[in-house]
């Protein structure tokens, strides 16, 4: 009795935790709604949608397209917002929200919404245009631009530019400026650090999250900080070496870029320079080598 009594609360259990997980399913006449997964029939969003763009995100947004253009609605099939595009070239308002996206923070997993703006009262395409905004709570944040490959968040944080685009900084998930927008360029953070270029200087340096300086303006090349190192390049190009976040030399680094890589916390430092030496070497953060192994890796053809 007890097992048959644990097996119906197993179902319970498993049936609840998939009750709220929807998958776009396509009609005959080639529109779709979203199928309840667990009890196999329609789910209780009843709007018909031309395509699906994507199964329900983490935080329960999905983006579809109707006869108005693209939305995104929750699993109540709500829509978050009225978002309205060109169709034709003709507006339906003169201001209006339009290309909405899920972008995700890769450290939280945390989600946020932005729709893009146009602005069809004001004259010049630099007014019209004056950038993205997060919708946070049923109200839109103040006006950022995203860098164009970096449409994500990283520790709460993301490179952003005012309308000018002429400097960079970092904003949070309402739009606000958490470091000014005063660098030439910058790079999303990676524990604890972000990378940030000047002209004037031409080079790389690191600031913390509340824009101090960490690490100077002193590197030509510089990459995320994994495992409490970053592989930087002297200024003038001489050479190649690992830093700690807080700038001091680790060690240098030898043989070409792709012989260089990271796991479980030990580093392949090869003098050989070559993947298919039979000799490699492996040193923790601090340093140490901790492991030399003689193998060759295989390459698939």
């Amino acid at each position: 009795m007890k097992s048959i009594i644990s097996l119906i609360l197993f179902i319970t259990l498993f049936s609840k935790s998939f009750s709220q997980t929807y998958v776009p399913y396509l009609l005959k006449n080639g529109n779709y709604k979203y199928m309840d997964s667990s009890t196999k029939v329609i789910s209780n969003i009843t709007k018909e949608t031309r395509r699906a763009l994507s199964l329900f995100s983490k935080n329960g947004f999905t983006i579809f397209s109707d006869a108005s253009g693209l939305r995104i609605m929750n699993k109540k099939g709500e829509n978050l917002f009225n978002t309205k595009i060109a169709i034709n070239n003709q507006f339906y308002e003169k201001f209006i929200y339009y290309n909405p996206e899920i972008i995700y923070d890769i450290k939280s997993k945390e989600e946020y919404i932005i729709a893009y703006t146009r602005d069809e009262s004001k004259t010049s395409d630099y007014e019209k245009f004056p950038g993205a905004r997060v919708y946070n709570s049923g109200t839109f944040s103040n006006y950022f631009n995203f860098k164009e490959h970096e449409k994500y968040f990283s520790e709460g944080l993301t490179v952003a530019a005012p309308e000018t685009f002429e400097k960079k900084g970092y904003v949070n998930k309402y739009g606000e400026y958490v470091i000014q927008p005063i660098f030439d360029d910058a790079k999303n953070f990676s524990e604890g650090r972000g990378a940030v270029y000047s002209k004037d200087y031409d080079s790389w340096g690191f600031v913390d999250k509340n824009g101090s300086l960490k690490i100077p303006l002193i590197y030509s090349k510089v990459n995320d900080f994994v495992g409490g190192i970053s592989l930087v390049e002297s200024k003038n190009k001489t050479g190649r070496y690992f830093i700690d976040k807080n700038g001091k030399k680790i060690m240098d680094f030898f043989g070409e870029e792709q012989s260089q890589y990271i796991s479980d916390s030990l580093i392949a430092n090869d003098p050989s320079a070559s993947l298919a030496s039979p000799i490699h070497h492996f040193y923790n953060n601090k340093g140490i080598l901790k492991l030399t192994v003689k193998y060759n890796f295989a390459f698939d053809h």
